[in-house]
């Protein structure tokens, strides 16, 4: 198996996540493990490899070949396409109708070159500018380097608000039972464009220079339509004083990137022919030459060729092939994926091993049978986490058998901190944390008590939290029940762990995930 990515594949495992996210953690566990001892792939697989295993696993059991076209990546790919489709016959036509409309002359105002030159070339060209003032300005400013362009935050502002607004006005249509559901929908989606914006951004990115391809081809098309099949009359006039020999520099410099190649003759107009074609209000233009009036039409085209349709192929390609850079390059670190890496990587442990067997044999009929688990590339990077615990189970979560009940999981507890006690205490612990250099496998665990609601100063706390880590140090809260004898901790109910869900999907933190922190020899 190739370790190619495509888009479709990331909106299906988003999809594969959402569906994980309620189901019982023991199950995951042996399902998972089970796909990883399938899968044939060595110790040494990277996380991409094995989540593409996963993902074709996981894909085959829910959308079979007959049924692949119904997956949401495939839906998605396929209404991109159909998107783009339409959008192209869309400019397609826009650009040739605004042509034609342009072209509209009666034989005794000749077209004015300063308004073709304004609407159809200088747009396209202050577009141009700033998009490579701003690839300049991310090489020299290492504060842009995290945002491809301008048009990346003019299209994020645009979708922010637009979709807040159209939030809060369906909100107010809906029944109260149904407002929490709706508002953790829009949550995701939050969680997916701040996760995977800068990925998603070349594709839209590729899609808009496609569209303006289609449009300069529909004003090259009705530009040579008009002048074939009419008799057209270019000039030029302004109230400013505007000497001949200016318009002719300007001309000049346009013509640039083709005059080599093209005869001057045709490349541009001359200076006689730029004074022959000025048009006079008093005058008109019944004195005026009609080769002087003529001789506009062949620069102007060029220059939709060379401004408009050829610069935006060259952007098309670059754009093609940065997202697929991307694509190739991008890395799944979210706390689900590490989730699902380490279900796969760690071994399903039973103490109800047979004497000669070893006290990791799993012992679950029909499913797995592992003497010697493959765990060498766990072993090598063990995925640390700093632990945050409330004050009145702390001692308990300092046992061995909370620790033990945290490596089931896959993960390590690297040092513990005593959270919410007062004030002045969480904010030594957050600068301290602030101030602690993150590897790439580290992260934070919280726990909480599954059955006490998740109120608003937790809710603040993991917002100062994620302000001290960073953006993308995994943050994991893990629910427990309440404190038990034999097992420690019970399980948290399935309704508690959905109101957290719920409630903590709405901060929008693509790297802040919830999950049971149960004891899985124990679940049933």
């Amino acid at each position: 198996m190739t370790n190619n990515w495509k888009y479709q594949d990331i909106v299906d495992l988003e999809y594969f996540f959402r569906i994980d996210s309620s189901e019982n953690q023991k199950s995951l566990q042996q399902r998972d493990r089970q796909i990883y001892l399938d899968s044939g792939v060595a110790d040494a697989a990277s996380p991409k490899m094995l989540l593409q295993h996963w993902l074709q696993a996981r894909r085959d059991a829910l959308f079979p070949s007959e049924q692949l076209s119904q997956s949401p990546g495939f839906v998605t790919s396929e209404s991109l396409r159909l998107l783009t489709l339409i959008l192209l016959l869309v400019g397609l036509t826009g650009g040739g109708l605004s042509g034609l409309a342009f072209f509209t002359y009666s034989g005794t105002t000749p077209v004015n070159v300063f308004h073709y030159l304004t609407l159809f070339i200088l747009t396209q060209l202050a577009l141009l500018c700033l998009l490579f003032l701003t690839l300049v300005l991310r090489l020299i400013l290492p504060a842009y380097r995290e945002v491809p362009s301008l048009l990346f935050r003019l299209y994020g502002t645009i979708v922010n608000r637009f979709m807040s607004y159209i939030q809060g006005r369906i909100r107010n249509y809906l029944p109260a039972d149904q407002q929490n559901s709706y508002e953790q929908t829009f949550a995701l989606f939050w969680k997916a464009d701040r996760k995977y914006g800068r990925l998603m951004f070349w594709p839209l990115f590729t899609i808009s220079q496609k569209v303006m391809v289609s449009i300069n081809v529909g004003l090259i098309t009705a530009t040579f339509f008009r002048v074939v099949t009419s008799d057209i009359a270019f000039g030029w006039q302004s109230t400013l004083q505007i000497s001949s020999d200016a318009i002719y520099r300007l001309v000049k410099t346009l013509a640039i990137p083709w005059s080599w190649l093209i005869p001057p003759d045709h490349a541009y107009p001359s200076l006689e022919q730029i004074e022959g074609s000025r048009i006079i209000l008093k005058d008109g233009i019944y004195n005026l030459a009609t080769q002087d009036l003529v001789s506009w039409w062949p620069f102007l085209v060029l220059c939709l060729l060379c401004y408009g349709l050829i610069f935006r192929l060259m952007l098309v390609f670059a754009g093609m092939f940065l997202q697929h850079r991307s694509l190739r390059t991008f890395q799944i670190e979210t706390p689900e994926s590490l989730r699902l890496i380490r279900r796969m990587l760690t071994p399903l442990v039973s103490t109800q091993a047979d004497p000669v067997t070893s006290p990791l044999t799993v012992d679950i009929p029909g499913k797995i049978n592992e003497q010697q688990p493959k765990t060498e590339t766990m072993k090598k990077t063990p995925f640390l986490l700093t632990i945050l615990v409330p004050d009145d189970i702390a001692e308990a979560c300092r046992s061995t058998q909370f620790t033990t009940m945290v490596e089931q999981f896959g993960f390590h507890c690297d040092k513990f901190e005593i959270m919410q006690g007062d004030y002045e205490s969480d904010q030594l612990m957050l600068h301290k944390l602030g101030n602690h250099t993150w590897q790439n496998n580290s992260g934070v665990l919280i726990i909480v008590e599954a059955w006490m609601p998740p109120i608003g100063d937790l809710l603040n706390f993991l917002n100062d939290l994620r302000g001290a880590v960073g953006e993308k140090i995994p943050i994991f809260v893990g629910l427990i029940g309440k404190q038990q004898e034999q097992t420690l901790f019970s399980d948290p109910h399935q309704q508690d762990i959905t109101v957290w869900r719920q409630k903590l999907d709405g901060l929008k933190d693509p790297y802040l995930d919830v999950f049971a922190l149960v004891n899985l020899l124990n679940q049933h």
